[in-house]
């Protein structure tokens, strides 16, 4: 009986220590797999570190999040086949549902249009099986705005008529609008903005009704129709979103050169944001006016706003607001190209994970600018496995195949 016992245990031992083996020769593997790759990086080879990153995630919610981003991501890049693999591994119904939309509307885009057909199906029918309202609409209401954006008009109609949220539904019709618009449907992109205004209405919650009419000034102001963008920013009383829709509008009135009347809006944009009492939403509202402002070649009101956005976003009492306001301003400022800025803005938030999103955000900037090895130094640089994922999903993207 002894010498049994001993056979197994020395059996369990050899096991374990042959597993212990293989799992330290993946490593060394995949260590050596990412060190080339960094030493001379390519789409694919960075995809597969997103990728590899994103399932070392432990938080299943999260790991889902990041694997829609990585599918999306790939599909965009042209790498459709990789994109179907990513998503099927997405455990999540919504999360799926979302990355097949994405890949439908890059099918579309590269002419396979019966492969599109059949990804807009499963997307469709994913979301349909998800078992929370609200969760099922939104998943919905991002489909449908991704047939309008693919001119799949009739059916984004079609699976918006199909959400039962309010919220979500308005949304979807403004998107719809947009698109009926840019395709000189104007007739159409009319009633459609009257059914979103409508629906917009029966939204009980405030700051929900303020934020679809803010959706849908922006998407009027786009379509040239400044006046109508004007009236419905005129009704929404949260000053936040109020302020974001002045903005937008200013944009585009700045983008159509009307520049007398974008100087007005860009004025009253701001006189708006200065005015809101929260701290951490006036920051917001600050960001996005220098975001704006940097986008339309407004270089000095940008700078000065921007500086106004940081002080704001300093003074916040609250750890958590404060450093999530610094993380949306460094995230912001490399968008906008200035990324000395931004690592400055990253440096000073003490929370780790927040300051992992910033950045996130600064090493996909560098990537857009054609600055790989600086992204790759960034991204490396982040602790947090879900930030680190999305920053190499993002340097992939900028990468040739």
């Amino acid at each position: 009986m002894l010498t049994f016992l001993r056979f197994l245990l020395l059996s369990l031992l050899a096991g374990f220590c042959l597993a212990a083996s293989s799992d330290r020769n993946e490593a060394a593997q995949a260590a050596r797999e990412r060190e080339q790759c960094f030493k001379s990086p390519s789409k694919t080879c960075v995809f597969v570190q997103a990728f590899a990153t994103a399932r070392g995630v432990t938080n299943g919610v999260e790991r889902a999040w990041v694997l829609q981003r990585i599918a999306e991501a790939q599909a965009k890049a042209g790498m459709l086949d990789e994109a179907l693999a990513t998503a099927r591994a997405i455990e999540d119904d919504r999360e799926r549902a979302l990355a097949l939309r994405g890949i439908a509307g890059a099918q579309v885009k590269a002419g396979r249009l019966n492969a599109a057909k059949e990804i807009w199906a499963q997307a469709l029918a994913t979301a349909r099986g998800i078992e929370g309202e609200a969760s099922r609409a939104s998943a919905l209401r991002e489909i449908a705005g991704a047939q309008a954006d693919a001119g799949m008009l009739r059916e984004a109609l079609a699976t918006a008529s199909t959400i039962q949220v309010d919220r979500e539904r308005a949304w979807a019709l403004q998107r719809i609008a947009e698109s009926q618009a840019k395709a000189g449907k104007l007739n159409e992109a009319s009633k459609t903005w009257a059914r979103a205004l409508a629906t917009a209405k029966k939204i009980n919650v405030d700051k929900s009704r303020a934020w679809v009419r803010r959706e849908i000034a922006g998407t009027q102001a786009k379509a040239g129709r400044v006046s109508d963008a004007l009236a419905t920013a005129g009704t929404i009383q949260d000053d936040t979103e109020r302020a974001w829709a002045l903005q937008g509008i200013a944009a585009s009135q700045t983008e159509a050169g009307a520049v007398n009347e974008a100087k007005a809006t860009w004025a009253q944009a701001l006189a708006t944001a200065q005015e809101i009492e929260d701290g951490k939403s006036r920051a917001e509202a600050l960001r996005k006016i220098a975001t704006a402002q940097t986008k339309a070649g407004r270089i000095n009101e940008a700078s000065a706003i921007w500086a106004q956005a940081l002080a704001t976003a300093q003074k916040i009492k609250n750890d958590r607001e404060r450093f999530g306001a610094l993380r949306e301003i460094a995230r912001a400022q490399a968008e906008a190209g200035r990324v000395d800025e931004a690592l400055a803005t990253a440096r000073i938030i003490q929370d780790d994970r927040q300051r992992a999103w910033a950045l996130r955000g600064i090493a996909g900037a560098q990537a857009e600018a054609g600055r790989i090895d600086e992204a790759l130094a960034t991204a490396q640089e982040i602790q947090d496995e879900t930030s680190r994922a999305l920053a190499f999903q993002e340097i992939g993207v900028a990468l040739p195949r």
